[in-house]
């Protein structure tokens, strides 16, 4: 189990008036929980494995082609909000992805904070005909394979903001991230997922620890 930041601290809401949280507590290989629903190419799967979070891409596609992917969303009735969670990695090839405001089951319509270790890079996107277009600067965060990654993600109205930092580091004074766009305001389906990278490995990402807060 991925150590808990806690309550969420004090750059947002400061009780717990939490719209979700999810700790995936669980058998190993049982489902998430049925607020989620997942998606994605053949092979890939999402599991509890250590009451954690478990996504797996099946080694399918690739650079090219079509990249093997695993989405697990559910409906997010607040379309601002404040949420951290913890996601351990083990591939610098593939691109990790919390998505929002989605109109439907692939996010479209919607946004994307996407983290790409190969490129040492965070940034947002908008999601549109399953093109992610990046918006704003991207924030060179350098980790490898197995580090564990802490984000917190702020989103109100037209304002994006992202905070992101290795297990080992503290949270970082400010937030890493700001943007601004009004694509879309409202709510939406909300996602976390991954695509891989090389065909011929089965990449696995792990989630933890989600809590999402409303903005007050």
């Amino acid at each position: 189990m991925i150590p808990s930041l806690g309550v969420i601290a004090a750059s947002g809401p400061t009780g717990p008036d939490y719209l979700y949280v999810e700790d995936w507590s669980g058998a190993d290989n049982a489902a998430w929980s049925g607020d989620w629903a997942t998606s994605g190419d053949t092979g890939n799967s999402a599991d509890i494995q250590a009451n954690e979070g478990r996504q797996q891409t099946g080694g399918a596609g690739g650079y090219g082609g079509n990249v093997s992917s695993v989405l697990d969303d559910l409906l997010l009735t607040d379309a601002d909000f404040e949420l951290t969670v913890d996601l351990t990695i083990d591939s610098n090839e593939t691109f990790y992805r919390i998505m929002y405001r989605g109109d439907d089951t692939f996010g479209n319509g919607g946004y994307a904070v996407q983290l790409v270790p190969i490129y040492s890079n965070a940034g947002f996107f908008t999601i549109s005909g399953w093109a992610y277009t990046g918006i704003g600067l991207n924030y060179k965060h350098y980790t490898s394979s197995g580090d564990v990654i802490h984000v917190r993600l702020r989103v109100e109205g037209s304002a994006h903001k992202l905070n992101l930092w290795n297990n080992a580091d503290p949270e970082p004074a400010g937030w890493v991230n700001e943007t601004t766009d009004t694509t879309k305001t409202g709510a939406g389906r909300f996602f976390l997922g991954m695509a891989g990278g090389s065909p011929a490995v089965q990449n696995v990402a792990v989630w933890d620890n989600l809590k999402i807060a409303a903005v007050t």
